[in-house]
């Protein structure tokens, strides 16, 4: 027997008598660990820009709203501090999703080469990035409303 991290064992040599099934059975535990290990990175970036998305969608609504009707959906003195807090926490979790991911693609193409899979989680994580700099402009903006407020 082998460890090969995690707690998993492989066996390196087989004795006779269903040993190859039990031997077989390790093998593809250890796999299913590393693949959902593998996986967990992609959901991280994919949960990060349903987040991000989610967020972006309201602060569009709240400013089509105010463009209509010239009031805020929610017109409270800390929402200027609320977009200012949401856009820095969002811009950092969609940097540390896309780098995770990106990450994990790379080893992939270095270990797999390049297929129809790893070209579309490559293209997944530079949509993550571009949404990375949205983010990141609107956080400028919003900490330049913030400094600049008048008093209420």
């Amino acid at each position: 027997m082998r460890k090969e991290g995690l707690g998993v064992m492989t066996r390196t040599k087989v004795s006779g008598g269903g040993g190859g099934a039990k031997a077989m059975a390790v093998v593809l535990r250890r796999s299913k660990l590393k693949e959902t290990v593998k996986m967990a990175a992609l959901e991280y970036c994919l949960s990060g820009n349903v987040i991000g998305f989610v967020y972006a969608g309201f602060q569009a609504y709240d400013l089509a709203y105010y463009l209509i009707t010239k009031t805020h959906v929610i017109h409270h003195y800390l929402r200027q501090p609320f977009d200012f807090f949401m856009d820095h926490v969002l811009t950092y979790l969609l940097i540390l999703a896309s780098s995770t991911a990106a990450t994990r693609v790379d080893n992939w193409q270095s270990n797999l080469g390049k297929n129809e899979f790893t070209e579309t989680a490559s293209a997944s994580v530079a949509m993550a990035f571009l949404a990375f700099i949205a983010f990141a402009f609107s956080s400028l903006i919003s900490e330049y409303e913030l400094c600049t407020r008048e008093s209420e």
